[in-house]
């Protein structure tokens, strides 16, 4: 009886565990596919000189459905910094995880104590600054047609 009552205390504990593993790997697969997102938006936006609003709405919008939270609740600062050749692109996404502990009232967590938050932040050159500004020189050209040629690496080898 001692052991049936051991067992039945122990049981709750460790399916808490499995529960966890399972909540851990649901959470890594959402922030990857919202690493995937962001990086499509960023790249969009290198070539757009920025984050358009439009564009921060959608990826708003799609991280959103990842996490199953509102829209209104990701929170997107981007800004664009420079002169027209040397602007660098730098973002900021804040999305709130809803939760992080798969049991946590048996460990005496509330529900409101139960969330985080996913940041994902980096900074990327605006290209039609880079592009615009960039004009190559209309002496060198190449390649060279007058160049000399280079010597052989190995002259000993058979031809």
């Amino acid at each position: 009886m001692k052991q049936f009552i051991v067992l039945a205390a122990v049981i709750p504990v460790m399916l808490a565990f499995v529960m966890q593993f399972t909540l851990e790997q649901a959470n890594f697969s959402r922030s990857m596919r919202a690493e995937e997102v962001v990086h499509s938006a960023r790249i969009e936006a290198e070539w757009n000189g920025g984050f358009t609003e439009e564009a921060k709405k959608t990826l708003a919008r799609n991280i959103a459905d990842i996490y199953g939270v509102t829209a209104e609740d990701v929170a997107i600062e981007a800004d664009v910094i420079g002169e027209s050749f040397g602007r660098i692109g730098f973002y900021r996404i804040i999305v709130p995880v809803p939760k992080i502990v798969a049991a946590n009232r048996l460990f005496g967590i509330s529900d409101e104590a139960n969330c985080g938050r996913y940041v994902v932040e980096g900074s990327f050159p605006s290209l039609p600054g880079y592009l615009a500004t960039f004009k190559p020189d209309e002496e060198f050209l190449f390649p060279d047609p007058d160049a000399p040629a280079l010597p052989d690496p190995n002259p000993d080898a058979p031809a």
